[in-house]
């Protein structure tokens, strides 16, 4: 299946994201951004609090409590934003209502229960009394060793907290570095990741069957990694340019305690996929914008004023005549297990076996632990007289390790015992020997 390098919403997120900066940079500097911020985590706490006491309904139907994003790890990395802009208006001026503000942000934060955001978070914080910290470090060296024991603990609970979904991230990271060896100058294109990461993850575990991230594997849409996925899709050399524009924002920023927000923001991009989600995304380039406001000081207001207003309404007409508030509808088939089971059924219905056959068995290595791709193999050598393959592909049903059993799993693995030992008195005797004991076992 070709992919286009660029692809029309892409394209328009960009646009977008890019009004957004203009705005910011004309209209909107550090102090503001901290209000804005701070206000919209605010309003989230609240719907959070209220989704945790069911008077507000939730958006995802497996978490009870995700603000008004789609998952409370969205919900975790916008959270700790703003607690950052709110902890830095808490050191500007101290009061009852900012101390009340920074403990309610956290609450809900707490609620999300995303590591991303908490790490997020801490480092934010570390960024915002860097000068402090330094001081009490300088004045008490026995600290230092004490801070990176704790740190190191802190990253060892973090990781036996949910080890599997930490597992699951090493596997997309470490099949992604394949697509950035193939790819290392060009990339996939922009947006393009979920549409061959999982070739890639299939490819992975038919080298490596006996992987340890066999139990983990799923299907993958989002690479858990914003530095990663830019040098997927754009190459090293797109990877290069972001961080040289980070680094030129904090080099000619006038206000460089205004990157705090980005600090928190980069740091849940290591662990996220803040870029996939306009909201998160959008945070990018209005603390950008932010930061260059002081630098642009010199435009006259009204100009600013008038360049902000055309830019927000281009913004708008984007937003609405582009479909970037639906990104996926406009999208071709992405590889996953069960589309490739899907497409391989068709095939097999229309007679085309060999074709059906390579996409149930790429299926089945996307996913070692799903059980489908594997019981279609079974049926169509059945139906094509292969009896080795037939009872090879059995064995290898009856064995493998399944992340949940349900009545699927079962009714298959039912079906395939009495399918043997209806037929074993028909089996040639050498394919009776090789697999009667196995059979017997299970």
């Amino acid at each position: 299946m070709a992919v286009e390098y660029w692809n029309h919403i892409t394209v328009v997120r960009f646009a977008f994201l890019t009004c957004i900066f203009i705005i910011s940079c004309c209209v909107v500097n550090y102090r503001r951004l901290r209000y804005i911020l701070t206000t919209a985590g605010t309003l989230q706490a609240f719907i959070a609090f209220g989704q945790l006491l069911k008077v507000v309904p939730t958006r995802h139907t497996l978490f009870p409590v995700t603000g008004f994003m789609e998952n409370p790890g969205q919900m975790g990395g916008f959270q700790a934003v703003a607690l950052i802009c709110c902890l830095s208006l808490m050191k500007e001026r101290r009061t009852i209502f900012t101390v009340v503000l920074v403990l309610f942000l956290s609450g809900s934060l707490y609620l999300s229960d995303s590591r991303a955001g908490l790490v997020a978070a801490i480092t934010g914080s570390a960024f915002i009394y860097r000068h402090e910290l330094q001081e009490v470090l300088k004045q008490r060296k026995y600290l230092l060793p004490v801070c990176l024991a704790v740190t190191a603990l802190f990253i060892t609970g973090l990781y036996f907290y949910r080890s599997g979904s930490v597992d699951a991230r090493l596997l997309v990271w470490r099949v992604s570095l394949d697509m950035i060896a193939d790819r290392p100058l060009t990339g996939f294109g922009p947006g393009n990741f979920p549409f061959h990461y999982m070739l890639y993850q299939a490819d992975y575990f038919m080298h490596h069957p006996e992987s340890r991230f066999c139990t983990v594997a799923d299907n993958v849409f989002y690479p858990f990694n914003e530095y990663i996925k830019l040098a997927v899709e754009s190459g090293l050399p797109g990877l290069v340019i972001f961080v040289a524009a980070m680094y030129l924002l904090w080099r000619f920023s006038e206000n460089r305690d205004a990157f705090a927000p980005l600090v928190a923001l980069l740091v849940f991009g290591f662990f996220s996929y803040p870029s996939d989600k306009l909201v998160l995304a959008s945070l990018l380039p209005l603390s950008a914008g932010a930061m260059l406001y002081d630098n642009v000081a010199f435009i006259p207001v009204r100009t600013r004023l008038v360049t902000a207003s055309v830019t927000a309404i281009v913004s708008v007409w984007i937003y609405s005549a582009s479909g970037i508030g639906n990104p996926n509808k406009n999208l071709a088939v992405i590889p996953t297990c069960e589309a490739w089971c899907d497409i391989g059924e068709d095939l097999e219905q229309k007679g085309y076996s060999s074709q059906a056959e390579k996409y149930y068995q790429t299926a089945s290595y996307m996913i070692p632990t799903r059980i489908r791709p594997k019981y279609l193999l079974w049926r169509l050598y059945i139906s094509n007289g292969r009896d080795e393959k037939a009872y090879d592909t059995a064995q290898e049903i009856l064995s493998m390790p399944l992340k949940i059993e349900n009545t699927f799993t079962l009714r298959v693995k039912d079906e395939i015992r009495q399918w043997y030992y209806h037929l074993s008195e028909d089996l040639s005797p050498e394919i009776y020997s090789n697999h009667i004991c196995f059979f017997d076992m299970v």
